[in-house]
């Protein structure tokens, strides 16, 4: 709980700084438009001057305003997050094509930065599991963010999809340069992350770990020195179905 809270106080506090500053300066520069609008009124004459500080007036309190959405969209995802990892609804119990739950995960990435590295995907045949397609979305998302935040734009993620006895693996291998062997043991702990201040909370992967255990499956990494980071996420094809398969 100490880490959490301590997580939490600073990621949040860097867009709550953001917002607090921006909306000072958002006001200063508004009275400075109106101030011009008001010369444009009194002295016509002045109009090119007024004219050329009134529209600079208005730029950069349209870049303000930019830099006020983005930090509080960073709060809305942390508070997302926080409310998935504190308790992940219930799984649903529906059909999932993982097939489709990974191509929607990988559009959700692709939202999500300028460019992406290549995509090799190699499915075999799977049945659909039961649970919730949402909860199986968003796991995957956390994890092809990190992979592709690893590649990078000229690198390659490697996805696979394969049955196995009471459900199903999916391996997302990027050929970024790995893990340090320091980090691999807490990947999945909240709020830990290694990447710069406001390019990642550190809840994805943990968000990633409570929805797949949740669901009855198992998420694990390993990074060979030199060879990228390769999770393997195990799904079964209904809850309690692996448990089933190791007592038979």
């Amino acid at each position: 709980m100490g880490t959490l809270a301590a997580g939490l106080a600073h990621e949040i506090a860097s867009p709550l700084s953001c917002i607090k500053s921006g909306s000072s300066a958002i006001g200063r520069t508004l009275r400075a438009a109106c101030d011009g609008v008001g010369r444009l009124a009194r002295a016509p004459a002045q109009g090119a001057e007024a004219k050329e500080e009134l529209l600079a007036a208005l730029a950069e309190a349209a870049a303000i305003a930019g830099e006020l959405a983005d930090a509080s969209r960073r709060i809305e995802r942390i508070a997302a997050d926080l409310r998935t990892f504190a308790g992940p609804p219930a799984a649903a119990d529906e059909l999932v094509d993982l097939g489709e739950a990974i191509e929607g995960a990988w559009m959700g990435a692709r939202a999500r930065f300028a460019a992406l590295p290549r995509l090799v995907f190699t499915a075999g045949a799977c049945e659909p599991i039961r649970g919730a397609g949402s909860l199986v979305g968003q796991a995957l998302l956390a994890v092809f963010e990190n992979a592709v935040q690893a590649a990078g734009a000229g690198g390659i993620v490697r996805v696979s999809l394969r049955a196995m006895e009471g459900g199903a693996e999916i391996e997302v291998q990027d050929s970024g340069p790995g893990i340090p062997r320091e980090v691999l043991p807490r990947i999945f702990d909240p709020f830990f992350t290694t990447r710069p201040v406001g390019t990642g909370v550190g809840l994805g992967l943990a968000v990633a770990y409570g929805i797949v255990s949740g669901l009855g499956g198992d998420i694990a990494v390993e990074s060979p020195p030199g060879e990228g980071a390769v999770f393997r996420v195990r799904l079964p094809r209904a809850p309690g179905a692996f448990a089933r398969g190791a007592a038979e």
